[in-house]
C-alpha cells in the first residue's frame, strides 16, 4: 500500500510539474502574441497618420486654386480641381477611420467629457439638409432627447455621421432618411437612424458591421465606417442593432447607457467641423455616382469608356 501511494503520489507530483510547466509556456506565448499584435495595430495607426500629413497639404493648395479660379470664367477646371478635392477628402476620411479604429481598439483611452446629445445631434443634422436636397431626399430630424452626460469626445459625432452617410448613400431620390433620439425605460439614450433605401440582404447582415465588409457595389466606398460605429458603441458598453428589408429600407438603432448625467450648463462642446466638412465632401461625391448609376428617374444611363 504503502509502495502504491508513492507511485501515485509521484506521477501526480510530475504531471502537477508539467501542467505548470505548460501553464507557464501558454502565458509566455500569449505575451508575446499579444505583443507582436499590438507592434502591428501601432504601425497601422502610424502609417495611416503619415499618409494623413500629405493628404492634408495637398488639399490646402487645391482650395486656395478653387477659391483664385472662382473668379474666372473656366469652370471645367473648377470642376476637374473640385472632383480632385473630393477624392481628396475620401481618401482623408478613409485614413482618419482607420487611424480611429486602431487607436480606439489598441490604445483603449477614453477621454471623457460632458456630452450635450440633443445638441450635438442637431449640429451634426444641419449641414446634411443641403446633401438632401440636392438629392431629392426628404430628411427628418424627429424629437431630440435633451439629455447630457459623459462621453467620449468626437465619438458620438463619429457614430452620427457615418449612420448618416450610409443612409444618404444607398437612398435613392424620392426617399426619406430620419433621425431621433430618446431615453428609454433602461436608462440609455436610443438613437435611431431609418432610411427608405436599397436595404441589406439577411444574408449581408451578419458581416456587414465587419471590416472592409460591404453589403453592395451600388455606391462607392470602403466599408469601414459601420466597422468604427460597432467599435465606438461597444467600446461604450452600448449595442447596435439592424432591422432592414431589401429594397424597402433600413433601421439602425444604437443603444448607449447613460453614465454620469450632468447639468447642460456643465457642457462645454461643439461639432467638429472640420470632420463634418470631410464627410459632406465625401458624400457628395458618392451620393451623386450613386444616383447615376441607379437612374431613379428613369434617365439614359451613360457609361464611360476609356481607351
Amino acid at each position: 500500500m504503502i509502495l502504491l501511494y508513492l507511485i501515485v503520489a509521484l506521477r501526480t507530483r510530475t504531471l502537477t510539474k508539467r501542467s505548470e510547466s505548460l501553464s507557464e509556456q501558454v502565458k509566455k506565448r500569449t505575451l508575446e502574441v499579444e505583443k507582436l499584435l499590438e507592434n502591428k495595430n501601432q504601425e497601422l495607426a502610424n502609417v495611416s497618420h503619415e499618409f494623413r500629413t500629405p493628404l492634408t497639404l495637398i488639399l490646402g493648395p487645391i482650395a486656395k486654386v478653387i477659391t483664385s479660379l472662382k473668379s474666372s470664367a473656366n469652370k471645367k477646371e473648377i470642376k476637374q480641381l473640385e472632383m480632385t478635392q473630393r477624392n481628396g477628402y475620401r481618401l482623408l476620411r478613409m485614413v482618419d477611420q482607420l487611424l480611429n479604429i486602431e487607436s480606439f481598439q489598441v490604445k483603449s483611452i477614453l477621454h471623457k467629457q460632458p456630452v450635450a446629445f440633443g445638441d450635438a445631434t442637431k449640429l451634426i443634422c444641419d449641414p446634411f439638409q443641403a446633401i438632401a436636397k440636392s438629392n431629392q431626399v426628404i430628411f427628418k430630424v424627429l424629437d431630440l432627447a435633451n439629455i447630457n452626460f459623459e462621453f467620449t469626445a468626437d465619438a458620438y459625432e463619429k457614430i452620427v455621421l457615418n449612420l448618416l452617410s450610409n443612409a444618404f448613400k444607398y437612398t435613392l431620390a424620392g426617399g426619406a432618411v430620419s433621425i431621433g433620439t430618446r431615453v428609454t425605460s433602461k436608462q440609455e439614450l436610443e438613437l435611431t437612424v431609418t432610411d427608405t433605401g436599397i436595404g441589406i440582404p439577411l444574408e449581408a447582415q451578419t458581416s456587414i458591421f465587419k471590416r472592409f465588409s460591404r453589403s453592395t457595389k451600388l455606391a462607392s466606398g470602403a466599408g469601414i465606417g459601420l466597422a468604427l460605429v460597432k467599435s465606438l458603441v461597444e467600446g461604450h458598453q452600448g449595442r447596435i442593432e439592424i432591422e432592414s428589408t431589401p429594397d424597402v429600407g433600413l433601421i439602425f438603432k444604437v443603444y448607449l447607457p447613460i453614465i454620469n448625467p450632468v447639468k447642460k450648463e456643465a457642457v462645454k462642446r461643439q461639432a467638429d467641423q472640420e470632420f463634418i466638412a470631410m464627410e459632406l465632401a465625401s458624400l457628395a461625391y458618392q451620393t451623386s455616382h450613386s444616383s447615376t448609376n441607379n437612374n431613379p428617374d428613369g434617365q439614359k444611363k451613360m457609361a464611360l469608356i476609356k481607351f
